[in-house]
């Protein structure tokens, strides 16, 4: 698009005669032409008058423009372009001046020249030089970080992130009204929350309490306990009766289909023969018209030499109606293996139908058999959890376990569940064959770990009891203990708001080089043992023992 005249400040506007201004945009001539009538224009607003109307007229005086007569003033060219002049944007504060030909240039980089925000979205005009800060502190999509999760999102879009998507924005728990929590960590506290009702853990098995808040749970769990052990025995007898009665079925089951067998190889046996009488008779059959036809053709021949009856016609006549019978017979064999085949094909849709009962059977079977396995490792379990405050945990394939620990495939495990008393903290060890952090590569790594367990809501947090850890020498020479007190402002002793508590412990435990001189390694079997202070009336006092209870 053509450039029309200079825009310059009122100030020198005031300054500049009316000779050097365009009679069309009314701003200072740039490149100047003049007209046959004396008046002046810039080149492209001449141009447009001309290309607008084919009779264009001068806008001063109204005489007609005619482009052959019009010729470039150089003398007022050079008179405007050697005009000093200040910014366009002086009243602004802009001080600079200087010659009109090198303006558009300053205003390129004029620090008070109006422009857009770099969002389109924002639009704003600001000056050149509080970009910067219009983009930083002004700009409505500008990157600001959000107060709870620390992310950079737009500034437009904080209320938005704040109310959806935020996930560590802090929500209010409709329940039991406790503020603060985190969004991501809401639905972990309905597992926990006072106020949520649920059914008893044993209704599956036939406890028909209504449901319960939390503490009511854990008190109905701990007032009905032999109620619901004697659910749970009535529920595993129930399934060892279906269990039984499907064995018997399936035994009966065995022996008809065993005698469906033997039936149905009697019937193919059957079908054989039949089907080869068939073929006999067929050959008799064919054998028998031929032999018909060949009497009957030397009966009429005879007759024709003799001219009269035959003898002995009448007695060939017999025999050969006594053998047109043997078809008669053959029809009643073809119907009888009708009948036969009939039966077959019950005895084959009976066979199936048997088939699908039994593989139907032994899906049940099949099932209970993986109830029944579940049933028994949950048994296990509690058989194997301990409740005094006392792991002994027996590591078996210790070598290759130490192998995997090396190579890095499988650094660390944890051990079985144990309590510090039967309604106390669950916890759990967690060791590294190889050792952790300070100790990789040159110790044995053992560390103690607070698991969330169902009796929480009843324990006293932080958990501040002693933990004592063992590694057990088989030959009673030399274990290696070490113990600590939990710091009350770890983490890793609040109350579990997961699954488990971060780890805490001893990553320097036992040096590597021990392995070998002693006898903490027995038929590729590892020792350890792990003692928790019981806590009684708020007071701690110690568990003085031997390892007589590690055997």
């Amino acid at each position: 698009m053509a450039k029309t005249g200079f825009r310059l400040s009122l100030q020198d506007l005031a300054e500049i005669g009316q000779k050097y201004l365009c009679n069309s945009c009314t701003f200072v001539l740039r490149d100047p032409v003049q007209t046959e009538c004396g008046h002046h224009y810039c080149r492209s607003c001449l141009d447009f008058l001309l290309r607008k109307s084919s009779d264009a007229k001068c806008l001063k005086d109204g005489n007609p423009l005619r482009k052959t007569l019009v010729f470039p003033d150089a003398c007022i060219a050079r008179e405007v372009l050697s005009f000093t002049v200040h910014c366009v944007y002086v009243e602004d504060g802009c001080t600079w001046t200087g010659e009109i030909r090198v303006l558009e240039r300053h205003l390129e980089e004029c620090p008070f020249v109006r422009v857009s925000c770099m969002f389109s979205s924002c639009g704003v005009l600001v000056k050149r030089s509080e970009l910067a800060f219009h983009l930083e502190n002004e700009c409505s999509e500008r990157a600001v970080t959000c107060n709870y999760c620390k992310m950079s999102i737009p500034f437009s879009k904080v209320k938005v992130h704040e109310s959806t998507k935020c996930m560590s924005f802090p929500e209010t728990c409709g329940l039991c009204m406790k503020t603060n929590i985190p969004r991501e960590e809401l639905k972990y506290h309905h597992d926990e929350c006072e106020e949520v009702e649920r059914e008893c853990a044993f209704a599956p098995v036939g406890c028909k309490e209504k449901k319960m808040k939390k503490s009511e749970r854990e008190n109905h769990l701990r007032s009905f306990v032999m109620f619901h052990l004697n659910l749970l025995l009535v529920f595993v007898l129930a399934i060892r009766d279906q269990i039984q009665w499907v064995l018997n079925k399936m035994s009966n089951l065995c022996e008809e289909l065993g005698n469906l067998k033997a039936l149905k190889e009697t019937v193919i046996e059957m079908t054989s023969q039949i089907a080869a009488l068939i073929i006999s008779n067929t050959e008799v059959r064919d054998e028998l018209k031929l032999q018909g036809a060949r009497t009957k053709a030397i009966e009429d021949n005879i007759k024709e030499q003799i001219g009269g009856e035959v003898p002995g016609g009448e007695v060939l006549r017999q025999r050969h109606r006594d053998r047109n019978e043997i078809p008669e017979d053959y029809e009643g064999l073809r119907r009888e293996f009708t009948r036969m085949s009939q039966s077959l094909e019950v005895l084959q849709t009976a066979f199936r139908q048997m088939e699908r009962e039994l593989q139907s059977q032994n899906q049940i079977i099949a099932m209970s058999g993986v109830n029944m396995t579940d049933m028994e490792k949950d048994l296990r379990r509690l058989e194997d959890t301990s409740y005094k405050g006392v792991l002994l945990w027996k590591i078996s394939d210790f070598a290759k376990k130490r192998r995997d620990a090396i190579n890095g495939s499988n650094p660390s495990f944890y051990s079985p569940f144990f309590y510090s008393s039967r309604y106390g903290y669950k916890m759990c060890a967690r060791i590294y064959l190889n050792g952790d952090g300070i100790g990789r590569g040159t110790h044995i790594s053992l560390f103690f770990v607070i698991v969330r367990g169902e009796n929480d809501a009843l324990l006293r947090w932080p958990f501040t009891q002693k933990v004592t850890m063992m590694i057990l020498d088989h030959n009673s020479m030399e274990h290696v203990i070490d113990a600590f007190k939990p710091d009350p402002l770890s983490s890793s002793f609040q109350k579990p708001a997961r699954d488990m508590n971060v780890a805490s412990g001893c990553p320097m435990f036992c040096p590597l080089g021990e392995l070998d001189r002693h006898a903490y390694v027995k038929d590729d079997y590892w020792s350890h043992c792990l003692v928790v202070t019981q806590v009684n009336m708020g007071e701690v006092y110690y568990m003085v023992r031997s390892c007589s209870f590690c055997t």
